[in-house]
């Protein structure tokens, strides 16, 4: 009996790779050396990474993994497709070239329109703050992550750092999970989720600089537990405040309802 626990385990483990990352199961790597399946040299990344996105797109699904210790230097938005993981090394990261000069509402990573089944996982963003001139944070400048009306998608382990919007931002999403990420001064929400259901925000180190850690804007059925929220008290950057819940009169038919909070640690909130 004593093998019947780690039995049942593989079999989930099996299970859930298997539903996140469709039918085939790719792995296609990202390297800067030469070895990877596609290779950048740190001018114009979004270009492999985004023929490897599409490549695993094509498949039905998979992982295509950013290798390190390398920075992917971006000037437009990368596209995930359905059933596909995003990963890589710690030390691989994704950052904003400087002075992009994007249109507002214009992400650096996006979940196709519709799209289910994504996970992004395990690397670092970095949205570049301090470069972009003539950017007001809080205004949909360079948001992190975005999803629009796609059901289970999971932002976990990621570092999400120096953004001028939001880290993660979903519109009409269900079954959202925001875990175990570390997040430091963005310019808007850590993660904003709106007219969405279904999901757990939990596990997470969030210092805010101009708004929340963690927003929801008529959603129902979420949890939000056992996260550290703090902001700086210098500096003059004043933030929101750590969890903003919001009922709006949008005309929306999502339901307002479940919102479960609890053993959150939060200090030194320099706002509201």
């Amino acid at each position: 009996m004593k093998n019947v626990p780690t039995i049942v385990f593989i079999f989930l483990s099996l299970t859930i790779s298997l539903t996140v990352c469709g039918a085939s199961g790719s792995i296609v790597y990202v390297d800067t050396d030469g070895t990877g399946d596609y290779n950048c040299d740190g001018k114009n990344d979004h270009i492999e990474i985004n023929k490897a996105l599409a490549y695993i797109d094509g498949l039905g699904g998979g992982t295509v993994y950013l290798k390190g210790p390398n920075t992917y230097w971006i000037d437009s938005t990368l596209n995930v497709g359905a059933d596909t993981v995003l990963t890589g090394d710690p030390t691989a990261e994704i950052k904003l070239v400087a002075n992009a000069g994007w249109a507002s509402q214009v992400p650096l990573i996006r979940g196709n329109n519709g799209a289910d089944n994504i996970v992004i996982t395990g690397f670092t963003i970095d949205g570049n703050s301090e470069s972009q001139s003539g950017i007001t944070k809080g205004q949909g400048y360079y948001n992190l992550i975005l999803f629009q009306n796609s059901d289970n998608i999971e932002v976990s382990h990621m570092r999400l750092e120096w953004g001028t919007g939001d880290g993660m931002k979903v519109y009409n999403g269900n079954g959202i999970k925001f875990l175990y990420n570390d997040v430091y001064k963005l310019g808007h929400d850590a993660c904003y989720m709106l007219y969405s259901n279904n999901g757990e925000v939990a596990y997470n180190t969030v210092m805010t600089r101009t708004n929340s850690a963690c927003r929801i804007t008529w959603g129902s059925h979420f949890t939000v537990h056992d996260n550290v929220f703090y902001s700086a008290l210098s500096g003059g950057e004043s933030t929101g405040p750590a969890i903003e819940i919001d009922k709006t009169n949008t005309g929306s038919t999502a339901v307002f309802d479940d919102i479960e909070i609890y053993n959150n640690k939060i200090y030194s909130i320099n706002g509201a």
